[in-house]
Protein backbone atom coordinates (compact mmCIF):
# COMPACT_ATOMS: atom_id res chain seq x y z
CA UNK A 1 0.00 0.00 0.00
CA UNK A 2 1.36 3.41 -0.95
CA UNK A 3 1.37 6.42 1.31
CA UNK A 4 -1.72 8.58 1.11
CA UNK A 5 -1.82 12.33 1.03
CA UNK A 6 -4.47 13.84 3.31
CA UNK A 7 -6.85 16.49 2.00
CA UNK A 8 -7.91 19.71 3.59
CA UNK A 9 -10.69 22.29 3.26
CA UNK A 10 -9.78 25.39 1.34
CA UNK A 11 -11.06 28.69 2.72
CA UNK A 12 -11.23 32.08 1.17
CA UNK A 13 -10.01 35.26 2.70
CA UNK A 14 -13.23 35.70 4.63
CA UNK A 15 -13.11 32.21 6.12
CA UNK A 16 -15.63 30.64 3.79
CA UNK A 17 -15.02 27.07 2.57
CA UNK A 18 -14.54 27.05 -1.16
CA UNK A 19 -13.39 23.46 -1.78
CA UNK A 20 -10.96 20.61 -1.00
CA UNK A 21 -7.24 20.29 -1.70
CA UNK A 22 -4.23 18.07 -0.73
CA UNK A 23 -2.00 19.09 2.14
CA UNK A 24 1.07 20.87 0.88
CA UNK A 25 4.60 20.65 2.34
CA UNK A 26 4.89 22.78 5.48
CA UNK A 27 1.14 22.74 6.19
CA UNK A 28 -0.19 21.15 9.42
CA UNK A 29 -3.22 20.81 11.69
CA UNK A 30 -3.13 22.83 14.89
CA UNK A 31 -3.12 21.18 18.31
CA UNK A 32 -6.56 22.61 19.13
CA UNK A 33 -8.00 20.68 16.20
CA UNK A 34 -6.24 17.41 17.10
CA UNK A 35 -3.19 18.01 14.97
CA UNK A 36 0.53 18.02 15.76
CA UNK A 37 0.80 21.76 15.83
CA UNK A 38 3.81 21.67 13.54
CA UNK A 39 5.04 20.38 10.24
CA UNK A 40 7.00 17.22 11.03
CA UNK A 41 9.50 15.09 9.17
CA UNK A 42 10.61 11.68 10.43
CA UNK A 43 13.44 11.93 12.97
CA UNK A 44 16.74 10.04 13.20
CA UNK A 45 17.14 6.53 14.57
CA UNK A 46 16.81 6.42 18.35
CA UNK A 47 14.92 9.71 18.58
CA UNK A 48 11.55 9.96 20.26
CA UNK A 49 8.51 12.26 19.81
CA UNK A 50 8.51 15.03 22.38
CA UNK A 51 7.03 18.45 23.08
CA UNK A 52 9.19 21.25 21.81
CA UNK A 53 10.91 23.72 24.14
CA UNK A 54 8.13 26.26 23.67
CA UNK A 55 5.41 23.78 24.62
CA UNK A 56 3.52 24.62 21.45
CA UNK A 57 4.07 21.55 19.26
CA UNK A 58 5.49 18.04 19.03
CA UNK A 59 8.89 17.22 17.56
CA UNK A 60 11.40 14.40 17.30
CA UNK A 61 14.46 14.57 19.60
CA UNK A 62 17.18 12.55 21.42
CA UNK A 63 16.34 10.46 24.48
CA UNK A 64 18.59 12.49 26.86
CA UNK A 65 16.46 15.50 26.06
CA UNK A 66 13.43 13.60 27.33
CA UNK A 67 14.80 12.42 30.76
CA UNK A 68 14.88 15.38 33.16
CA UNK A 69 17.52 14.26 35.71
CA UNK A 70 17.38 17.47 37.72
CA UNK A 71 13.66 17.08 38.38
CA UNK A 72 13.67 13.30 38.82
CA UNK A 73 13.13 11.59 42.21
CA UNK A 74 16.17 12.28 44.43
CA UNK A 75 18.02 8.99 45.15
CA UNK A 76 21.34 10.56 46.22
CA UNK A 77 21.04 9.24 49.80
CA UNK A 78 19.98 5.76 48.71
CA UNK A 79 22.35 2.77 48.91
CA UNK A 80 22.76 1.38 45.44
CA UNK A 81 22.69 -2.36 44.84
CA UNK A 82 24.30 -4.31 42.05
CA UNK A 83 20.82 -5.02 40.62
CA UNK A 84 19.83 -1.35 40.34
CA UNK A 85 19.12 -0.29 36.72
CA UNK A 86 20.38 2.58 34.58
CA UNK A 87 19.46 3.93 31.12
CA UNK A 88 22.26 3.47 28.65
CA UNK A 89 22.84 3.95 24.94
CA UNK A 90 24.68 1.06 23.40
CA UNK A 91 25.97 2.35 20.08
CA UNK A 92 22.71 4.16 19.40
CA UNK A 93 20.50 1.51 20.95
CA UNK A 94 18.89 2.76 24.16
CA UNK A 95 18.07 0.40 26.97
CA UNK A 96 18.61 -0.46 30.60
CA UNK A 97 21.59 -2.03 32.37
CA UNK A 98 22.43 -2.97 35.99
CA UNK A 99 25.07 -1.48 38.29
CA UNK A 100 26.84 -4.86 38.29
CA UNK A 101 27.31 -4.54 34.52
CA UNK A 102 28.88 -1.12 34.99
CA UNK A 103 31.28 -2.49 37.63
CA UNK A 104 32.30 -5.33 35.31
CA UNK A 105 32.85 -2.91 32.44
CA UNK A 106 35.06 -0.54 34.49
CA UNK A 107 37.15 -2.90 36.68
CA UNK A 108 39.70 -3.70 33.97
CA UNK A 109 40.13 -0.14 32.80
CA UNK A 110 43.22 1.99 33.53
CA UNK A 111 42.74 5.31 35.27
CA UNK A 112 45.51 7.74 36.08
CA UNK A 113 44.90 9.59 39.35
CA UNK A 114 46.55 12.96 39.70
CA UNK A 115 46.39 14.80 43.04
CA UNK A 116 43.57 12.55 44.18
CA UNK A 117 42.80 11.12 47.62
CA UNK A 118 41.89 7.45 47.97
CA UNK A 119 39.99 6.69 51.16
CA UNK A 120 40.24 2.98 51.76
CA UNK A 121 38.65 2.67 55.19
CA UNK A 122 37.73 -0.97 55.93
CA UNK A 123 39.06 -1.96 52.49
CA UNK A 124 41.97 -4.15 51.51
CA UNK A 125 44.37 -3.58 48.63
CA UNK A 126 46.04 -6.86 47.73
CA UNK A 127 47.92 -8.58 44.90
CA UNK A 128 49.08 -5.27 43.48
CA UNK A 129 52.46 -5.72 41.75
CA UNK A 130 55.04 -3.05 42.49
CA UNK A 131 55.35 -2.20 38.80
CA UNK A 132 51.62 -1.35 38.67
CA UNK A 133 51.81 1.34 41.38
CA UNK A 134 52.96 4.82 40.49
CA UNK A 135 52.20 7.85 42.67
CA UNK A 136 52.82 11.45 41.75
CA UNK A 137 51.61 14.01 44.25
CA UNK A 138 48.80 11.71 45.39
CA UNK A 139 47.65 10.67 48.87
CA UNK A 140 46.32 7.32 50.05
CA UNK A 141 44.48 7.49 53.37
CA UNK A 142 42.21 5.36 55.51
CA UNK A 143 43.80 2.02 54.52
CA UNK A 144 43.56 -0.45 57.41
CA UNK A 145 45.29 -3.38 55.75
CA UNK A 146 47.74 -3.31 52.83
CA UNK A 147 49.58 -6.41 51.68
CA UNK A 148 52.32 -6.11 49.09
CA UNK A 149 54.55 -9.13 48.67
CA UNK A 150 56.09 -9.85 52.10
CA UNK A 151 55.01 -6.55 53.72
CA UNK A 152 51.84 -6.15 55.78
CA UNK A 153 50.47 -2.76 56.84
CA UNK A 154 47.78 -3.15 59.49
CA UNK A 155 46.61 0.02 61.20
CA UNK A 156 49.76 1.85 62.31
CA UNK A 157 51.96 -1.25 62.12
CA UNK A 158 54.23 -2.33 59.27
CA UNK A 159 55.33 -5.96 59.62
CA UNK A 160 57.03 -8.62 57.57
CA UNK A 161 54.81 -11.48 56.47
CA UNK A 162 57.51 -14.02 57.41
CA UNK A 163 58.70 -12.15 60.56
CA UNK A 164 62.04 -11.29 58.98
CA UNK A 165 63.71 -7.93 58.60
CA UNK A 166 61.94 -5.34 56.41
CA UNK A 167 64.55 -4.00 54.02
CA UNK A 168 64.49 -0.59 52.37
CA UNK A 169 66.68 -0.20 49.32
CA UNK A 170 67.17 3.54 49.72
CA UNK A 171 67.75 6.03 52.53
CA UNK A 172 64.87 6.61 54.92
CA UNK A 173 64.14 10.16 56.05
CA UNK A 174 62.06 10.65 59.23
CA UNK A 175 60.97 14.20 60.01
CA UNK A 176 59.37 13.36 63.36
CA UNK A 177 60.48 11.35 66.39
CA UNK A 178 61.44 7.70 65.98
CA UNK A 179 60.18 5.34 68.70
CA UNK A 180 62.05 2.02 68.99
CA UNK A 181 60.01 -0.46 71.05
CA UNK A 182 62.66 -3.19 70.87
CA UNK A 183 66.09 -3.14 72.51
CA UNK A 184 68.24 -3.72 69.44
CA UNK A 185 69.19 -1.45 66.54
CA UNK A 186 70.97 -3.40 63.80
CA UNK A 187 73.48 -1.49 61.68
CA UNK A 188 75.51 -2.47 58.67
CA UNK A 189 78.51 -2.95 60.98
CA UNK A 190 77.65 -4.55 64.32
CA UNK A 191 81.06 -5.39 65.79
CA UNK A 192 80.85 -6.20 69.47
CA UNK A 193 81.82 -3.34 71.79
CA UNK A 194 81.30 -0.52 69.28
CA UNK A 195 79.35 2.64 70.09
CA UNK A 196 77.33 5.16 68.04
CA UNK A 197 79.18 8.45 67.61
CA UNK A 198 77.83 11.63 65.97
CA UNK A 199 80.28 12.90 63.34
CA UNK A 200 78.49 16.14 62.45
CA UNK A 201 76.28 14.69 59.72
CA UNK A 202 75.01 11.48 61.26
CA UNK A 203 75.76 8.62 63.64
CA UNK A 204 78.40 6.02 62.80
CA UNK A 205 79.50 2.83 64.52
CA UNK A 206 83.00 3.25 65.96
CA UNK A 207 85.33 1.20 68.08
CA UNK A 208 86.19 2.90 71.38
CA UNK A 209 89.90 2.42 70.68
CA UNK A 210 89.56 4.46 67.47
CA UNK A 211 88.35 7.57 69.31
CA UNK A 212 90.66 10.53 69.71
CA UNK A 213 92.70 10.25 72.91
CA UNK A 214 93.12 12.93 75.57
CA UNK A 215 96.79 13.16 76.59
CA UNK A 216 96.08 15.03 79.82
CA UNK A 217 93.02 15.67 81.93
CA UNK A 218 92.08 19.30 82.52
CA UNK A 219 90.05 20.45 85.50
CA UNK A 220 87.04 21.28 83.30
CA UNK A 221 87.07 17.95 81.43
CA UNK A 222 84.04 15.72 81.98
CA UNK A 223 83.52 11.96 82.23
CA UNK A 224 80.50 9.75 81.61
CA UNK A 225 79.17 7.79 84.58
CA UNK A 226 76.14 5.72 85.55
CA UNK A 227 74.13 7.36 88.33
CA UNK A 228 73.22 4.37 90.51
CA UNK A 229 70.75 6.49 92.47
CA UNK A 230 68.68 6.93 89.31
CA UNK A 231 68.80 8.85 86.05
CA UNK A 232 71.04 6.54 84.02
CA UNK A 233 74.04 7.88 82.09
CA UNK A 234 75.20 11.34 83.14
CA UNK A 235 78.26 13.54 82.85
CA UNK A 236 80.52 14.35 85.79
CA UNK A 237 83.31 16.90 86.02
CA UNK A 238 86.88 15.86 86.81
CA UNK A 239 86.84 18.05 89.93
CA UNK A 240 83.71 16.25 91.18
CA UNK A 241 85.39 12.87 90.62
CA UNK A 242 88.47 13.87 92.60
CA UNK A 243 86.36 15.39 95.37
CA UNK A 244 84.10 12.34 95.54
CA UNK A 245 86.99 9.90 95.72
CA UNK A 246 88.70 11.94 98.41
CA UNK A 247 85.59 12.01 100.61
CA UNK A 248 84.54 8.37 100.20
CA UNK A 249 85.91 4.87 100.48
CA UNK A 250 85.97 4.52 96.69
CA UNK A 251 89.81 4.33 96.58
CA UNK A 252 90.91 1.02 98.06
CA UNK A 253 94.39 0.92 96.53
CA UNK A 254 96.79 2.75 94.23
CA UNK A 255 98.37 -0.38 92.78
CA UNK A 256 97.86 0.89 89.23
CA UNK A 257 99.93 4.01 89.96
CA UNK A 258 103.58 2.94 90.35
CA UNK A 259 104.72 6.47 91.22
CA UNK A 260 101.95 8.04 93.32
CA UNK A 261 102.56 11.57 94.53
CA UNK A 262 100.87 13.71 97.14
CA UNK A 263 99.81 17.26 96.47
CA UNK A 264 99.92 18.04 100.17
CA UNK A 265 100.33 16.49 103.61
CA UNK A 266 98.99 12.97 104.09
CA UNK A 267 96.43 12.93 106.88
CA UNK A 268 95.71 9.32 107.84
CA UNK A 269 93.09 10.53 110.34
CA UNK A 270 94.14 7.92 112.87
CA UNK A 271 94.05 5.08 110.33
CA UNK A 272 96.83 2.57 109.78
CA UNK A 273 99.48 2.91 107.09
CA UNK A 274 99.88 -0.70 106.08
CA UNK A 275 102.11 -2.91 103.94
CA UNK A 276 104.96 -0.41 103.72
CA UNK A 277 107.54 -2.43 105.64
CA UNK A 278 106.38 -1.32 109.07
CA UNK A 279 103.20 -0.82 111.03
CA UNK A 280 102.97 2.53 112.78
CA UNK A 281 100.84 3.46 115.78
CA UNK A 282 100.53 6.67 117.70
CA UNK A 283 98.91 7.26 121.06
CA UNK A 284 97.90 10.94 121.43
CA UNK A 285 99.12 11.15 125.06
CA UNK A 286 99.55 9.07 128.21
CA UNK A 287 95.86 9.44 129.08
CA UNK A 288 94.71 7.79 125.88
CA UNK A 289 95.32 4.08 125.32
CA UNK A 290 95.82 2.76 121.80
CA UNK A 291 94.41 -0.78 121.71
CA UNK A 292 95.89 -3.32 119.32
CA UNK A 293 93.99 -6.59 118.72
CA UNK A 294 96.27 -9.63 118.94
CA UNK A 295 95.41 -12.98 117.32
CA UNK A 296 97.46 -16.11 116.63
CA UNK A 297 97.51 -17.45 113.07
CA UNK A 298 99.44 -19.97 111.01
CA UNK A 299 102.39 -18.14 109.47
CA UNK A 300 102.51 -17.31 105.81
CA UNK A 301 105.17 -15.54 103.76
CA UNK A 302 103.68 -12.28 104.99
CA UNK A 303 105.15 -12.92 108.45
CA UNK A 304 108.61 -11.44 109.06
CA UNK A 305 109.72 -14.69 110.78
CA UNK A 306 108.18 -17.10 108.29
CA UNK A 307 110.14 -20.36 108.39
CA UNK A 308 111.83 -19.52 111.72
CA UNK A 309 110.75 -20.88 115.09
CA UNK A 310 107.08 -21.71 115.64
CA UNK A 311 104.73 -22.28 112.67
CA UNK A 312 102.28 -19.99 114.46
CA UNK A 313 102.70 -16.25 114.68
CA UNK A 314 101.12 -13.14 116.08
CA UNK A 315 98.86 -10.95 113.92
CA UNK A 316 98.40 -7.37 115.07
CA UNK A 317 95.09 -5.90 113.90
CA UNK A 318 94.99 -8.62 111.26
CA UNK A 319 98.54 -8.12 109.95
CA UNK A 320 101.02 -10.98 110.34
CA UNK A 321 104.14 -10.19 112.40
CA UNK A 322 104.36 -6.51 111.42
CA UNK A 323 107.35 -4.35 112.34
CA UNK A 324 105.79 -1.83 114.74
CA UNK A 325 106.62 1.86 114.92
CA UNK A 326 105.52 3.15 118.34
CA UNK A 327 105.62 6.80 119.34
CA UNK A 328 105.34 7.89 122.97
CA UNK A 329 102.05 6.82 124.51
CA UNK A 330 100.15 3.85 125.97
CA UNK A 331 99.61 0.68 123.94
CA UNK A 332 97.38 -2.18 124.99
CA UNK A 333 97.97 -5.51 123.24
CA UNK A 334 94.57 -7.17 123.68
CA UNK A 335 94.82 -11.00 123.87
CA UNK A 336 91.16 -11.74 124.59
CA UNK A 337 90.78 -13.71 121.33
CA UNK A 338 90.69 -17.48 121.98
CA UNK A 339 93.53 -18.05 119.48
CA UNK A 340 95.91 -16.49 122.06
CA UNK A 341 95.48 -19.39 124.47
CA UNK A 342 98.92 -20.58 125.57
CA UNK A 343 100.73 -17.67 123.88
CA UNK A 344 101.47 -14.87 126.38
CA UNK A 345 102.87 -11.77 124.63
CA UNK A 346 105.91 -10.22 126.28
CA UNK A 347 108.64 -7.70 125.35
CA UNK A 348 112.32 -8.67 125.06
CA UNK A 349 115.64 -7.07 124.25
CA UNK A 350 116.31 -9.49 121.35
CA UNK A 351 114.34 -11.85 119.11
CA UNK A 352 116.05 -14.72 120.95
CA UNK A 353 114.51 -13.43 124.21
CA UNK A 354 117.79 -13.04 126.11
CA UNK A 355 116.15 -10.72 128.61
CA UNK A 356 112.57 -9.72 129.15
CA UNK A 357 111.82 -5.98 129.16
CA UNK A 358 109.37 -5.14 131.96
CA UNK A 359 109.77 -1.39 132.54
CA UNK A 360 106.34 0.28 132.28
CA UNK A 361 104.89 -3.07 131.12
CA UNK A 362 101.84 -4.60 132.82
CA UNK A 363 100.04 -7.88 132.13
CA UNK A 364 96.55 -8.97 133.09
CA UNK A 365 94.40 -12.07 132.73
CA UNK A 366 94.92 -15.33 130.87
CA UNK A 367 95.62 -15.11 127.11
CA UNK A 368 92.65 -16.41 125.14
CA UNK A 369 90.14 -15.16 127.71
CA UNK A 370 88.28 -11.86 128.09
CA UNK A 371 90.29 -9.09 129.73
CA UNK A 372 93.70 -10.60 128.91
CA UNK A 373 96.24 -8.02 127.73
CA UNK A 374 99.82 -6.79 127.89
CA UNK A 375 100.16 -3.00 128.15
CA UNK A 376 103.29 -0.92 127.64
CA UNK A 377 103.79 2.79 128.24
CA UNK A 378 106.34 4.14 125.77
CA UNK A 379 108.44 7.10 126.86
CA UNK A 380 111.63 8.70 125.60
CA UNK A 381 113.45 6.42 128.06
CA UNK A 382 112.07 3.29 126.40
CA UNK A 383 114.83 1.47 124.45
CA UNK A 384 114.81 2.33 120.72
CA UNK A 385 114.34 -1.34 119.78
CA UNK A 386 112.21 -3.98 121.49
CA UNK A 387 110.92 -7.37 120.38
CA UNK A 388 107.39 -8.60 121.10
CA UNK A 389 107.41 -12.40 121.37
CA UNK A 390 105.54 -15.31 122.91
CA UNK A 391 107.06 -16.32 126.22
CA UNK A 392 106.36 -19.98 125.41
CA UNK A 393 107.30 -20.27 121.71
CA UNK A 394 110.04 -19.00 119.43
CA UNK A 395 109.80 -16.23 116.82
CA UNK A 396 106.04 -15.65 116.89
CA UNK A 397 106.40 -11.88 116.90
CA UNK A 398 108.59 -9.19 115.38
CA UNK A 399 110.29 -5.85 116.12
CA UNK A 400 108.87 -2.79 117.86
CA UNK A 401 110.80 0.40 117.01
CA UNK A 402 110.30 3.32 119.39
CA UNK A 403 110.15 6.71 117.67
CA UNK A 404 111.86 9.48 119.68
CA UNK A 405 113.65 7.13 122.05
CA UNK A 406 116.63 8.67 123.83
CA UNK A 407 117.95 5.26 124.93
CA UNK A 408 119.74 3.68 121.98
CA UNK A 409 120.25 -0.01 122.54
CA UNK A 410 123.25 -2.14 121.55
CA UNK A 411 121.99 -5.68 121.02
CA UNK A 412 124.75 -7.25 118.91
CA UNK A 413 127.86 -8.87 120.36
CA UNK A 414 131.00 -6.77 120.19
CA UNK A 415 134.31 -8.60 119.88
CA UNK A 416 137.56 -8.36 118.02
CA UNK A 417 136.81 -11.66 116.36
CA UNK A 418 133.68 -10.29 114.69
CA UNK A 419 135.63 -7.34 113.27
CA UNK A 420 133.79 -4.79 115.41
CA UNK A 421 135.87 -2.73 117.81
CA UNK A 422 134.87 -0.44 120.63
CA UNK A 423 137.35 2.43 120.88
CA UNK A 424 137.72 4.20 124.21
CA UNK A 425 139.02 7.80 124.17
CA UNK A 426 141.56 6.89 126.91
CA UNK A 427 142.20 4.23 129.44
CA UNK A 428 140.31 6.18 132.07
CA UNK A 429 137.89 8.19 129.88
CA UNK A 430 134.10 7.93 129.34
CA UNK A 431 132.09 7.38 126.19
CA UNK A 432 130.04 10.54 125.83
CA UNK A 433 127.46 11.77 128.29
CA UNK A 434 124.43 9.96 126.91
CA UNK A 435 123.24 6.89 128.76
CA UNK A 436 123.04 3.70 126.80
CA UNK A 437 122.34 0.04 127.52
CA UNK A 438 124.57 -2.90 126.60
CA UNK A 439 122.28 -5.91 126.22
CA UNK A 440 124.96 -8.48 125.46
CA UNK A 441 128.41 -9.27 126.75
CA UNK A 442 131.26 -7.26 125.27
CA UNK A 443 134.47 -9.13 124.68
CA UNK A 444 137.43 -6.91 125.31
CA UNK A 445 140.67 -8.04 123.60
Amino acid sequence: MTAKTPIRTVFDGEGNATGLAEFQSGEFVGLTHGGLGASLSIGSAGQVLKVNSGGSALEFGAVEAIVNIDNATNLESATLASTDKFLVSDGGTEGRATLAQIATATKDTTVTLTNKTLSGASNTFSNIPTSAISFSGSTISGITNLTAGGINIVGNSITSADSTVIQMGESLSITGSLTQSGNTITLGTNTSGRILVADGSGFTSQDVTSLAEISSVANDDVFLAIDTSGGGLKKIARSAVVSGLASSSAISNVVEDTTPQLGGDLDAQGNDVEDVGYYSHRSPDATVTQTLAVTVVTKTTEHTAYGDGSSSGYAINGHEGPVLQLSQGVYKFDQADSSNSGHPLRFYDTADKNAEYTTNVTTSGTPGQAGAHTTITVTKATPSVLHYQCSAHANMGSVANVVGSESPRVTDGLSGESGVSLTMPSASGTIGTQAFCIAQAIALG
